[in-house]
């Protein structure tokens, strides 16, 4: 992890751009915890919110062969703590957007979004889109719709929501 490399995306549309880097930014920091070159009191903060992401899924659904840096970690915790990472430093910014950028990784046809995944891939280590996007509102303080609140409870038995500050 001594390099973040970018997108032509990225670069070009910032204000989603800005979230992606940020998100990578999470890896590296991720990393730097796991080979102990931060502070101790950067590591204990990092930890203390990487065991709540890592409890968000409250059955982790997937125990294959993966890099697990953390006695708490699942399969999709590296992944998720960069995502928190990522609104994070959201929250940070002066000029804060309430757009959601994980709205990027959505398939549109006519200018609407079409079949929106809401169960995670077995081979993928990122939650699912639908996973991602609430989280990422929730994270951000954006105010969720019924639909989603409606999606949300009938998952509760899943995921858990909570901001891990």
């Amino acid at each position: 992890f001594d390099k973040v490399q970018l997108s032509h995306f990225t670069c070009n549309h910032p204000n989603i751009g800005q979230d992606i880097f940020a998100h990578e930014l999470g890896h590296v920091f991720s990393e730097l915890v796991s080979r102990g070159n931060s502070s101790e009191e950067s590591a204990k903060k990092f930890l203390e919110r990487r065991q709540c992401v890592s409890s968000l899924y409250k059955v982790p659904d997937h125990e294959g062969a993966y890099s697990k840096k953390h006695p708490f970690d699942h399969f999709r915790t590296e992944e998720d703590m960069a995502d928190f990472f990522a609104a994070q430093v959201h929250n940070f910014k002066k000029d804060k957007e309430t757009g959601i950028s994980m709205c990027a990784l959505l398939p549109v046809s006519d200018g609407a979004y079409q079949d929106i995944p809401i169960e995670n891939r077995s081979y993928d280590n990122h939650s699912s889109a639908f996973i991602r996007i609430i989280r990422e509102a929730y994270f951000k303080g954006v105010d969720l719709g019924e639909n989603c609140q409606r999606i949300m409870k009938k998952n509760q038995h899943l995921w858990d929501f909570k901001d891990c500050k």
